[in-house]
């Protein structure tokens, strides 16, 4: 009998991994290494994080989260934005909830 091909679509989002040039840069705007390029030895999780090893030039192996480099694709809302929104929304509500919340606690311990 012939073999069934899947019938689902491979993922548009996600990077092939045939297409994988084996190196990786850091592209994270505020890294210090930012535009420093290495050889990508491996990408697992560890830590609960997505991570790319490589040596340094010493010959220890290292990590990278991968949101700090090229490995992942663009972020969808640092391509639109275009630099005029450096920060999402979601992001600043966060931000407003844990300052109320170390407010709160401030104003619990101080009883002046």
């Amino acid at each position: 009998a012939p073999v069934r091909q899947p019938s689902y679509r491979a993922s548009s989002t996600t990077a092939d991994p045939k297409d994988a040039s084996g190196w990786f840069t850091i592209i994270h705007p505020f890294h210090p290494l930012r535009g420093t390029r290495y050889e990508l030895l491996e990408r697992r999780k560890t830590w609960s994080t997505d991570r790319v090893f490589y040596f340094d030039s010493e010959g220890t192996q290292r990590s990278f989260a991968t949101n700090l480099t090229d490995v992942v694709p663009p972020d969808a809302f640092l391509e639109a934005s275009a630099g005029r929104a450096p920060f999402r929304l979601a992001d600043l509500l966060e931000l407003r909830e844990r300052l109320d919340l170390q407010s709160a606690k401030k104003a619990g311990i101080n009883h002046a």
